[in-house]
């Protein structure tokens, strides 16, 4: 029975390691992989920048879910610091592991499709980027999404 825990462990573990390509549309993705949780609440959610301006959450089950919008201005002043990045490597801490814990990644896309992952939680320990850039657009894309889902919870 321990082994088989085991494994599930490493198995949810190593599937939140791993990064998601975007589409040529998102210019910034916060994914977070959801595996400890009742069946309903399991799974990927994202909530995306999009070229255009548009702010949308995709929850688990693939439903796109419009929450606002941006200027152009914000998004073209986005995408120039995205462009200055100059490293996306992060620094992994040496806290203490845990599995229970939702993971997170912030991804983003250079104007030339290249994806940068700038920020990664997964086993209760946080990875920052050690480029500043970096670290700017990754807190940037984490405060757009905590403000529009709140927005969105108290106005449903």
């Amino acid at each position: 029975m321990k082994a088989v825990l085991i494994a599930a462990l490493l198995g949810v573990m190593s599937f939140n390691s791993q990064g998601v390509e975007l589409s040529t549309d998102v210019v910034g993705e916060v994914t977070t992989y959801v595996g400890f949780a009742p069946r309903e609440y399991r799974g990927i959610f994202r909530f995306q920048l999009l070229s255009s301006g548009n702010l949308q959450a995709v929850d688990n089950h693939g439903v796109v879910k419009a929450l606002g919008s941006v200027s152009k201005e914000i998004v073209a002043d986005f995408q120039k610091k995205i462009e200055s990045i100059q490293s996306d490597e992060l620094v992994v801490p040496t806290e203490p592991l845990c599995s229970d814990a939702p993971s997170t990644h912030i991804t983003v896309q250079r104007a030339d499709g290249t994806d940068l992952i700038v920020f990664k939680r997964g086993g209760c320990r946080d990875s920052l980027a050690k480029d500043e850039a970096a670290r700017h657009v990754a807190q940037a894309l984490n405060n757009l999404e905590d403000a529009f889902r709140s927005l969105s919870y108290h106005l449903n």
